[in-house]
């Protein structure tokens, strides 16, 4: 006579429902990515489509671990006293005091760059970095987020509070030529 494990069961009904949602997730990435690369006139290299999907995944980590905050929450982080929400945060993302990054048809910032109720002091010198090597807001943002050989493999938002070692591996990695 067989005996069933009640530890088994419970364990195979929690594989088959993350096979389940993984099966989902799969197929509404179909559904949404073939129209998407079939509304483009010219090829699209596998390479190119893996490098836009990483870089969404890349949006998607910091969101979920940072936040990606709206103009009207900026201006309450910092205590704004504007009547104009958005122009607060679009003032500072002009005079390169913050960093914002264009998504979603808005500009969103990311929450690593708030120190408190403050714009971390680093965050303006690494905007400089940026725009004296042409690297766009995004591409610092997520930069910021990933592992670097520059910091043995940690990444640059982990060591804000070490001004000169991230100073440093920034401009090593933006300052490359080609």
């Amino acid at each position: 006579m067989t005996t069933t494990n009640p530890e088994n069961s419970s364990l195979d009904a929690a594989r088959n429902d993350t096979l389940e949602a993984g099966l989902r997730t799969m197929h509404a990435s179909l559904a949404a990515l073939g129209p998407a690369i079939a509304s483009v006139q010219v090829p699209v290299p596998p390479q190119m489509a893996r490098g836009v999907q990483a870089r969404e995944n890349g949006w998607r980590r910091i969101e979920h671990e940072f936040r990606l905050l709206t103009a009207p929450q900026v201006a309450d982080l910092l205590g704004s006293q504007s009547s104009n929400r958005n122009a607060y945060a679009a003032d500072r993302r002009k005079k390169g005091q913050l960093l914002g990054v264009r998504r979603r048809n808005a500009y969103l910032y990311p929450g690593f760059q708030f120190d408190g109720a403050s714009i971390h002091p680093l965050i303006p010198e690494l905007i400089k970095i940026a725009d004296r090597h042409h690297v766009e807001p995004g591409d610092l943002a997520q930069w910021l987020c990933l592992k670097t050989r520059q910091l043995a493999g940690d990444r640059p938002v982990d060591h804000l509070n070490e001004r000169e070692r991230v100073i440093n591996a920034a401009t090593r990695h933006f300052g490359v030529q080609w």
